[in-house]
């Protein structure tokens, strides 16, 4: 199975008296993250890109 969207809307803040400080909503989910998960998963979204950049283009199924 495969979800897809395109040109969903992403926000990002920050609620620094909350234990999980950083807030991401994507697609009306919205996701407390600690700042060191928001760290990895900030590197882990730009090896992706990265990733992605060195590949040649075309239709994926990952």
């Amino acid at each position: 199975m495969r979800l897809s969207m395109k040109d969903v809307p992403v926000r990002v803040a920050v609620a620094p008296t909350s234990p999980c400080p950083v807030r991401l909503r994507i697609a009306g989910l919205s996701f407390g993250l600690g700042t060191g998960e928001a760290i990895n998963l900030a590197r882990q979204l730009a090896d992706a890109v990265e990733k992605a950049r060195q590949q040649p283009r075309g239709d994926s199924n990952e």
